[in-house]
């Protein structure tokens, strides 16, 4: 764990070494704006009230696209791992959905005149939801097949073999997925709202500070990675823990 931190940290003072030696030598604010100043600013948004409105707002879309493409990816993973007919046709749907350039999906998304507020979740669950599936369906072909087998021989109940069998064997190879899928979502879902311009977000915030504050928009970057490392690691420990229980 110490020699874990230790790396991060250094990691954390190359960026922010690398960062000022730029900064020094391109010397022009508004194209790398100056380290301490950005730390500042990144520091006091969390004291400002719109900031967390804009942060509710963005969240509540990631939430909201994660659920649904995860209870899809289950449903269509655990059809895929009982039927090799529907596998076959959905994985072609899997390949095509992962290989969709993220702002292609968001301009036809807003050509057919889909809200503005709406086209960001659009985009975060076309994005997400082939990348769980391929998570839930790896894990849950994982399961031993001997121990499967057991279970038909000996008639196990369905509800014990789905929390004594399943749910122990497929959580713990989830927790770093569906951990990073939060974070990565949120990202995606802020590029999505900067694009499409949505008010009220970080996303819009964003958009904003491009235009008025270098500085700002550094700062607000600076936000966003902060909270989406704290997401996933909130993530990764929580599932973590679920799966310890259920052993």
């Amino acid at each position: 764990m110490a020699k874990k931190t230790a790396y991060s940290l250094g990691g954390i003072l190359f960026i922010f070494a690398t960062w000022l030696i730029l900064y020094i030598t391109v010397k022009n604010q508004v194209v790398i704006p100056s380290p301490l100043k950005t730390i500042k600013e990144a520091l006091l948004l969390f004291t400002k009230g719109y900031f967390y409105s804009a942060l509710f707002n963005t969240l509540l879309r990631v939430i909201i696209a994660f659920i649904i493409s995860f209870i899809l990816a289950v449903i269509t993973a655990v059809l895929s791992c009982k039927f090799s007919a529907f596998a076959g046709v959905f994985n072609v749907v899997i390949a095509v959905l992962r290989s969709l350039p993220t702002l292609a999906i968001l301009l036809v998304i807003l050509v057919l005149s889909v809200s503005r507020t709406t086209a960001p979740v659009a985009v975060c669950f076309l994005t997400l939801f082939p990348l769980l599936h391929t998570g839930v369906y790896s894990a849950i072909s994982a399961v031993s097949k001997e121990q499967i087998e057991m279970c038909k021989v000996y008639k196990v109940p369905f509800k014990k073999q789905v929390f004594n069998l399943y749910l122990p064997s497929v959580l713990p190879p989830l927790c770093l997925d569906v951990s990073s899928a939060l974070s990565f979502g949120i990202k995606l879902t802020v590029s999505a709202e900067i694009l499409a311009s949505v008010y009220g977000s970080i996303g819009g915030l964003m958009y904003e500070a491009s235009i008025y504050s270098p500085t700002m928009l550094f700062a607000l970057a600076i936000a966003v990675c902060i909270i989406g490392i704290i997401i996933e690691v909130i993530g990764k420990f929580a599932f973590e823990k679920a799966g310890k229980r259920l052993r």
